[in-house]
């Protein structure tokens, strides 16, 4: 009796998955499962466009033919498709495409390539348990690239030359335990290194010529001139272009002259720190333009050369754009518009010509949805600072307010969040929630004095950023008290658990994933490959090794409090995370049940440090049991996966 009444509730909600949901409301499928086809790559010459695309079926690879027309499929091998595929890029012979995966969320990336024509697979960089990087690459070069593996110290990444004839991998440059970054010249020689100064802070060391030639600090840059990053170079390496502060709180972009052993500012924005995006001349390799995030993206063109089809493309689009990719000669561009109400779509744009011809959209079907807008919102913190975000409503058929609110935060928290298209966003919206996402002090890209801010604030002001962001949103009739739910993953899982142990009557639920529930024992498992921003947790978090930091850090973290919770908890994790270990959600989830606080556990196999799309109907009905949104009726995958603790 009990197998068949168990068979008849999974057919009754398979059978409730199958009928329509309302029109305003936008199937869950569509947002995370209905992608058909998504990340177009151009081949260096130009004449080959690649893409996944999952409409025929499971996943493949689809490359077209840009001058004669014609698309030819290339299924992948059975394991990538479980798996799935982290990023691809043409190989430089403009033939074989090069694509990455890990193990099941383990994050030990391996380099594969693939013969279109033959379907052979070869795993270019096959030590185990390591994890490899793209370095350089150039077209003139089509035998060989140069990547960076931690094979030989799990901790730093050396440089290795891939031969592509002999599928062999050859140490290049042994790092030397404190290099975070390489310089490469056209030719594929290591000319440079990018060394960790402590904090965020780096040097350039250039090499001499000659394999065995050693690096030496470029001596003549200003003692006030601090480099956060190195961007990009000419392919001479007489130019460097970098990020760094020079009287100056915001990040500026500089050029310095090698040559000339000169350095320059290029651009800065007073409020906003210049980004890491930019775009250079591909002959000349000279800085052409910078992409800003302000409260919305913006292109800043520097140079003539691109400066009209800049011009052309907003006016075409009607939009801010990103450049997703381009042959090497800067003929082609497949453009991605800007948008918050549109789920990505693509184009091809032929510079010469000034001609703009659609690709695809990534899931065609939200093409014909009402998407809610994200409005850029500005507040102060209780105790003054300036603080941003967005705010987005839901539509016109749940009413004028006040609504059910998400408050959502973003990880890092040493990243932000921007305006643009969420589908996370758009999902609850459409379930009838208000979404506000706020940019706490310690993000990234509101200068130094910003992101310093958030030292030894975990659990502390950067916490009381998030109440002053809902109290703010209560104040203006978005809201009202006892009708907010606090989401987040990552440090956002972190910052879910501390409110809802700091604040126990503030939030009426919580969703925390790959959350940290112990700071000292986050800290200590740091992956090993993380060694260049350990030094930033130890910083801004604590030093668990230093007996001064432990109290500060046994005081924030929540699972100490963890008899304070009161409101209901949707805790989950990835079986094989290895950034936030499922250790952080297993102790809280042991403590909280301990103590008979209202949690459930999800943990989710074969997952790292992610969102799996399978958990969502979890969520839903997590929030809509709570808060009272509208909830889509669970697919037959989603019954089936989850494993609840």
């Amino acid at each position: 009796m009990d197998s068949l009444m168990r068979i008849s509730a999974l057919a009754l909600a398979l059978a409730l998955a199958a009928c329509a949901v309302p029109k305003h409301v936008v199937p869950r499928q569509e947002l995370f499962s209905g992608v058909e086809k998504t990340r177009p790559m151009l081949s260096h010459d130009g004449k080959w466009l690649a893409y996944l695309a999952v409409e025929r079926g499971p996943l493949a690879l689809v490359i077209r033919d840009l001058s004669r027309g014609g698309e030819r499929v290339v299924d992948l091998p059975a394991a990538d498709v479980r798996r799935g595929i982290a990023s691809f890029f043409w190989h430089p012979d403009n033939r074989h495409i090069l694509y990455w995966h890990d193990n099941q969320g383990d994050e030990n990336y391996h380099l594969y390539q693939l013969d279109p024509k033959s379907g052979k697979v070869t795993d270019l960089i096959p030590f185990q348990g390591s994890r490899t990087e793209l370095l350089a690459l150039e077209s003139g070069r089509p035998r060989e690239i140069l990547v960076t593996s931690n094979a030989r110290d799990k901790a730093t990444f050396d440089v290795y030359r891939v031969d592509f004839a002999k599928h062999k991998a050859t140490r290049e440059v042994e790092n030397p335990g404190n290099a975070v970054g390489w310089i490469v010249d056209g030719q594929l020689r290591v000319r440079g290194a990018v060394v960790a100064r402590g904090g965020d802070a780096k040097a350039i060391y250039l090499r001499g010529k000659g394999k065995k030639a050693g690096f030496k600090p470029l001596g003549f840059l200003p003692a006030d001139l601090v480099i956060t990053s190195v961007l990009g170079y000419s392919k001479t390496v007489d130019r460097i272009w970098v990020l760094g502060h020079q009287q100056s709180d915001t990040a500026q972009l500089f050029e310095v002259d090698v040559k000339a052993r000169t350095s320059r500012v290029l651009y800065g924005d007073p409020k906003y720190d210049t980004s890491a995006t930019y775009l250079s001349d591909s002959k000349r390799k000279t800085l052409e333009a910078v992409f800003i995030e302000r409260d919305k993206p913006r292109w800043v063109v520097l140079g003539s050369r691109y400066r009209e089809p800049f011009a052309q493309l907003r006016r075409k689009l009607g939009s801010e754009f990103k450049i997703v990719s381009r042959d090497d000669r800067d003929r082609t561009w497949v453009i991605q518009p800007e948008s918050d109400v549109r789920a990505p779509e693509y184009h091809l744009y032929d510079l010469k010509r000034d001609r703009l011809t659609p690709l695809f959209r990534e899931t065609e079907s939200l093409s014909r949805r009402e998407l809610r807008p994200m409005q850029p919102i500005f507040f102060n913190a209780r105790d003054g600072l300036e603080l941003d975000g967005y705010l987005t409503l839901p539509g016109p058929e749940y009413g004028g307010g006040p609504h059910s609110m998400v408050l959502q935060v973003h990880g890092g928290p040493w990243t932000r969040t921007s305006w643009g298209y969420d589908p996370e966003t758009q999902w609850l919206a459409s379930r009838g929630y208000a979404v506000l996402n706020v940019n706490f002090r310690g993000s990234a890209g509101y200068g130094t004095r910003f992101f310093r801010q958030g030292r030894r604030e975990w659990g502390g002001k950067m916490l009381t950023d998030l109440i002053d962001a809902k109290n703010w949103a209560i104040s203006k009739g978005y809201t009202i008290s006892g009708r907010v739910c606090i989401s987040g993953a990552s440090y956002g899982g972190y910052a879910v658990l501390s409110a809802l142990t700091t604040y126990p009557e503030d939030f009426a639920c919580g969703v925390a994933s790959a959350s940290i529930s112990d700071l000292a024992t986050f800290v200590r498992e740091l992956p090993p490959y993380w060694r260049d921003v350990r030094g930033l947790f130890h910083e801004f978090v604590g030093n668990p090794d230093d007996p001064r930091d432990m109290d500060l850090m046994r005081t924030r973290s929540p699972l100490n409090h963890a008899a304070r919770l009161k409101s209901p908890l949707l805790l989950i994790h990835g079986s094989n995370d290895v950034r936030t270990r499922r250790n952080q959600g297993d102790l809280m989830a042991a403590e909280l049940k301990r103590l008979g606080k209202p949690v459930d556990y999800l943990v989710i196999p074969d997952t790292g440090h992610s969102w799996a799309p399978k958990i969502n109907y979890r969520v839903e009905e997590f929030l809509g049991r709570h808060l009272g949104g509208y909830v889509e009726s669970p697919s037959g995958v989603e019954l089936r996966s989850d494993d609840s603790q």
